[in-house]
């Protein structure tokens, strides 16, 4: 049947189109046929009448209407070749103007047949070529005919000029009612030409897919993504084929089943619905996942249309959906643990606080202390690692670049863990690569971090008797910067493979049995990768369970202006560093802090140091304790939040009286050539005490519980020398001593 139907369809279009349905150039196709019906119908009719003419006696005229005839059939052929539609056209006007004209020439009397022929040459050639050409065919028939009745010999009609009004008014008005006609089928084509380009351009570009299905259920459009996707840059394969026919390309017999039931569903019940379904549509080999959106469509009768289908990939948003809940979960499992990290050690020093507090044993009281002191160790490295973690996240971790002699670094750092390392009798062993230059520049306390990491966790899940090794050698020495390499070995537990990745990942750890056995936040590796990456180097961990653990990682260090030196091999093959004790007797030390038991702390600290520290309550009292005696002192800890006057304002106040007193030293060893000659010997007297008064400022050390960068920066600024963070480190306490007193 369908056969037949495309058949008839092509025969009416001179074979210009098989199909009416669903075509992009409608218009034009049910013009072809209404035009083909008509010339045919006219055809016919103009031989007809010339048989009619011919047997009456009027055979001349005959004879031109059976050619006439004929020759429209002809030219209709032309329309069936690949002559354009328009040139066609102007022949089959042409062909049938002559016709009108002729006919209308040859007529005697108005209420002949001739007259009607001229009336309907405007809705044919309008029609047939279009408002613009068919108007102006039109006029040129209007006047041809007008000019030939009055040429003598031409014409054999007898009409009046009232019958020639007549004719030309109606002729007219015919024309009018054709062009007004026309003119508004014209736009209202052209406003549903607009409407279905916007609707093409929605199928052209919409990132989903999307069918329109008739109320048999076959494919009537597609979007343009859908060809794609299903690798078939052919539409018409597909279309006028049953959904179902096109949904088993990418699913299987039971999903298929399961949708055109509930599509049927949804065409019963008259309400859309959504189905998630995981389908591979073949662009690629992934699985992804869709909602499947089937919405049926009713004309005002309630009789169904058609349906509209949209796949929308669905995918990415499951994928950040796992995420958030993988997140969720992680940051849910981090706080768990944090609240057993932390409430640990509180509950250690609590508990020791109080068993302290109610002995008079010194030797238990000790035991107490040292307990408090591990708890509290161990508490501050927790926060830190949750304030570096939470900089991380915000972007704002930077490092502080200074020069660093790399070898008293790892002197520093390797000496954190003398104890812990002789309470489970493991053994350290650091070796150096004598070809890393002796200064080099990085952020100490960043590199420092992660080294001191790595090493915790290595003592962490090493058993007793265990052996770790540190190792830093140089790979590449360039003009400004050098890459080194260092690593960290143990002897532990070891990790597996597939766990190697997950390491480096937020609130991880390899196995949360370890949280529970070993403790820890899991962030402590996390932070880690971050500053290394920030070195402009990366971390890789070497690994397999029962062999140990080898975290190996690169850092960008930059060559400071010194002469490259070579040193020795140190430590190779010796356990913790020996650092020489220094002995700092004779200094005076101010001490500016209001807290009393802070002031105990340091005190206590620096007890074997051989030192004198006069203490200050406040910013006030240090500024009129040093002004008082300034030379009888040789390093001020100043803390920074003070009653009366705070540490900035005290500091630059002591800076100004430093400032004042050297101006007054130097006017007063202004003397003039006279003076010089006639007391030498007063002169150079007065210049020796002079010279021992010029000395350089006095080092003020920052202490405080402000440890960001920009509180770091901000004491630099106001005039102190160095910044120590609370609570203190007792090796970052030495090393500041030994950097500020060392040399005086």
């Amino acid at each position: 049947m369908n056969g037949i139907k495309d058949l008839f369809i092509s025969l009416l279009t001179s074979k210009k189109h098989s199909s009416i349905q669903d075509e992009k150039d409608m218009d034009a196709t049910i013009r072809l046929i209404v035009l083909n019906i008509t010339f045919a119908i006219i055809s016919i009719i103009i031989i007809t009448l010339g048989v009619i003419d011919t047997r009456s006696g009027y055979v001349n005229q005959g004879l031109m209407e059976v050619i006439t005839g004929f020759l429209i059939l002809l030219n209709l052929l032309l329309l069936r070749t690949e002559l354009p539609f328009i040139i066609g056209g102007l022949i089959i006007i042409t062909v049938f103007g002559v016709f009108c004209c002729m006919t209308f020439f040859t007529n005697n009397e108005l209420h002949n047949l001739g007259s009607i022929w001229i009336y309907s040459f405007p809705l044919v050639s309008v029609y047939t070529l279009g408002l613009k050409t068919g108007i102006i065919t039109a006029f040129l028939v209007l006047t041809t005919t007008i000019t030939g009745t009055f040429i003598p010999g031409l014409s054999t009609s007898t009409y009046t000029v009232m019958e020639l009004f007549i004719i030309s008014s109606v002729y007219l008005f015919i024309m009018s009612l054709t062009t007004i006609y026309e003119y508004a089928r014209s736009k209202k084509d052209q406003w549903v030409s607009r409407q279905d380009s916007y609707m093409e351009m929605v199928f052209q570009n919409s990132p989903d897919v999307m069918m329109i299905l008739d109320k048999n259920g076959l494919l009537v459009y597609c979007a343009d993504v859908f060809l794609k996707k299903i690798n078939n840059p052919d539409f018409n394969s597909i279309k006028k084929k049953h959904f179902t026919d096109i949904f088993a390309y990418f699913c299987d017999s039971e999903t298929l089943e399961e949708i055109d039931s509930n599509f049927k569903l949804s065409i019963s019940e008259k309400k859309p619905v959504v189905l998630k379904r995981v389908l591979n549509l073949g662009e690629d080999t992934e699985i992804h996942h869709f909602e499947i959106h089937f919405t049926p469509m009713f004309g005002e009768k309630g009789n169904f249309m058609g349906a509209f289908i949209l796949l929308n990939d669905m995918t990415e948003i499951v994928k950040i959906k796992e995420y958030i809940e993988h997140a969720s979960h992680a940051k849910s499992t981090f706080l768990a643990n944090m609240s057993h990290e932390i409430r640990t050690p509180l509950n250690a020093i609590i508990g020791m606080t109080t068993i302290a507090a109610g002995t008079a044993d010194v030797e238990r009281k000790n035991y107490c202390l040292d307990k408090i002191s591990g708890a509290s160790t161990f508490l501050m490295g927790i926060i830190n690692d949750i304030l570096d973690m939470s900089k991380i996240e915000e972007g704002k971790l930077e490092l502080s670049n200074t020069k660093v002699d790399f070898l008293a670094m790892l002197h520093r750092v390797t000496n954190i863990f003398e104890f812990r390392l002789s309470d489970k009798k493991q053994k350290l062993t650091v070796t150096s690569d004598p070809k890393i230059p002796a200064e080099i520049v990085l952020d100490e306390q960043r590199l420092g971090q992660v080294i001191t990491n790595l090493i915790s966790n290595a003592i962490k899940f090493t058993p007793d008797e265990g052996k770790i090794d540190l190792e830093a050698r140089l790979l590449d020495i360039r003009e400004s910067d050098c890459t080194i390499e260092i690593s960290v070995t143990d002897t532990g537990i070891g990790i597996s493979k597939e766990q190697h990745e997950k390491l480096f990942n937020s609130f991880v750890q390899a196995d949360s049995n370890i949280s529970r056995k070993f403790g820890g936040t899991g962030l402590g590796l996390a932070i880690s990768k971050k500053i290394v990456e920030m070195m402009n180097g990366d971390i890789r961990i070497e690994s397999e369970i029962g062999y140990g653990a080898k975290f190996i990682f690169t850092i960008t260090a930059g060559i400071s202006e010194k002469d490259r030196k070579t040193v020795e091999a140190l430590l190779m093959g010796e356990a913790v560093l020996d650092g020489e004790k220094l002995a700092y007797g004779k200094k005076r030390i101010l001490l500016a802090e209001d807290i009393e038991i802070n002031r105990e702390i340091v005190i206590t600290l620096l007890e074997n140091m051989d030192m004198e520290i006069i203490e200050a309550e406040n910013g006030q009292q240090a500024y009129e304790k040093f002004i008082s005696e300034p030379e009888k002192f040789d390093l001020i800890f100043m803390d920074i939040n003070m009653p009366v006057l705070d540490g900035y304002e005290a500091t630059r106040l002591i800076r100004e009286f430093e400032k004042d007193q050297t101006s007054k030293q130097l006017s007063d060893t202004n003397s003039t050539e006279k003076d010089i000659k006639e007391n030498v010997h007063e002169f150079a007297k007065q210049t020796q005490s002079n010279n021992r008064n010029l000395r350089k400022q006095i080092p003020i050390i920052a202490m405080t519980a402000n440890v960001f960068k920009e509180d770091v920066e901000r004491c630099l600024a106001v005039g102190f020398n160095d910044h120590i963070g609370k609570p203190l480190n007792f090796e970052i306490l030495m090393a500041v001593l030994e950097k500020h007193l060392g040399a005086c």
